[in-house]
């Protein structure tokens, strides 16, 4: 039986995006291991984590090991404990297969493997290292990503312009462009609300339009831009805006929220486990990210067929059609631009912009993503 062990830097990325590949390893007959740092509770809280780790062990019988993996690539220092950790678990395993994500932890376990014989799959969620393709940018794609991606097996871009790119420069054995982690459209499409009861249950009131934000609340998720875009349209829309997810930022956007007068306007919902419904109730889905591989909220959003503006960095481009409707992401006058132009736009644009985001996101459907990812994993196991 082949070993595999799924490395991420956090509890989050295993169970909202590879549990199903996880499933899949062990259809084709592999031995699942996990190494990520449980203790983490940047995005998820310890209970939601433990909850994960019980539901791997006592469920689909998988291993998992604790690696102290920091997300901050700037504090070099804070690597070397992680290091020594995945490198003891991968010489004391004898794993076949090593599956990494996210970027930090993919660099250390891939450092730590490089001795060995073990092959190395490698889902990049964005090649952060040369977002805008400036010069710096570059310079440190080539000194980390090039060093380690001769060691790795197969390397899968999530996106279109990350795939393009790598694909004329890495080392790798293979470069695969998979979309997206999977978007269960059929799932979606089955989810059926009263839409007024919804809009009652969120005390939205009759002439308020409903905005919308999924993601973690840190830096990167960019919700700041948002408050402050919003607080200069108080006299122009009635609106509420809902904020889904936690992190880090949780106080100091209470703050703002605050500070900006929009207590009554802007409310952090949290974690939710009802996304669908607030998608299929809301007039707009905002989604400011400064950077993404290829978010899987914009495309449960789209899915959902919600009208999206978003941010101008790459990834977007694969799911959202119409230029009109990407905004910069560092700059609250473009949003409240674009806020302004969504809401303006006639019944026939409307339908039409949709439709083509539909289009573009059904090539993420999960049953797509499953079919790929067994191919791979099957090459890989095979080989």
């Amino acid at each position: 039986m082949k070993k595999v062990l799924m490395v991420a830097a956090i509890p989050a990325i295993i169970g909202q995006y590879n549990i199903k590949n996880i499933e899949i390893l062990q259809e084709l007959g592999a031995q699942v291991e996990v190494a990520c740092n449980f203790n983490d509770e940047t995005i998820w809280k310890k209970e939601k984590n433990d909850e994960l780790k019980n539901m791997l062990s006592n469920v689909l019988g998988v291993k998992c090991h604790q690696v102290d993996f920091v997300r901050n690539a700037k504090m070099v220092w804070t690597h070397k404990k992680p290091y020594k950790q995945i490198e003891k678990i991968i010489k004391e395993n004898n794993y076949d297969v090593l599956h990494c994500m996210t970027p930090i932890a993919s660099v250390v376990t891939r450092a730590a493997a490089r001795k060995t014989k073990v092959k190395i799959i490698y889902t990049a969620y964005g090649f952060k290292f040369y977002e805008n393709d400036a010069e710096a940018s570059w310079a440190t794609y080539n000194r980390v990503e090039r060093k380690y991606n001769k060691k790795t097996d197969t390397i899968i871009a999530i996106n279109r312009d990350d795939y393009d790119v790598i694909k004329d420069t890495s080392k790798a054995k293979y470069v695969e462009y998979v979309p997206g982690l999977g978007v269960d459209i059929e799932k979606i499409n089955a989810v059926k609300i009263d839409w007024e009861a919804k809009r009652r249950s969120l005390s939205v009131k009759d002439d308020e339009l409903i905005f919308l934000s999924v993601g973690e609340l840190t830096e990167n998720k960019n919700h700041r831009i948002v408050i402050e875009a919003l607080s200069t349209l108080t006299d122009e829309l009635k609106f509420k805006y809902f904020i889904c997810g936690e992190g880090p930022l949780e106080a100091e956007l209470k703050e703002l929220i605050h500070n900006k007068g929009l207590d009554n306007k802007v409310i952090m919902l949290g974690y939710r486990d009802d996304i669908y419904e607030l998608c299929k109730v809301s007039d707009l889905f905002i989604f400011p990210s400064k950077r993404e591989g290829l978010a899987l909220a914009l495309m449960e959003a789209v899915a959902a067929y919600v009208p999206v503006i978003c941010g101008q960095i790459k990834s977007n481009k694969d799911l959202i059609s119409d230029r009109r409707f990407f905004f910069e992401p560092r700059s609250s006058m473009d949003i409240r631009k674009t806020i302004l132009r969504a809401i303006d736009m006639s019944n026939e644009d409307y339908k039409m912009t949709l439709r083509q985001n539909f289009e573009n996101v059904k090539k993420c459907d999960i049953k797509i993503i499953d079919e790929k990812m067994t191919e791979i994993y099957k090459r890989t196991l095979e080989d």
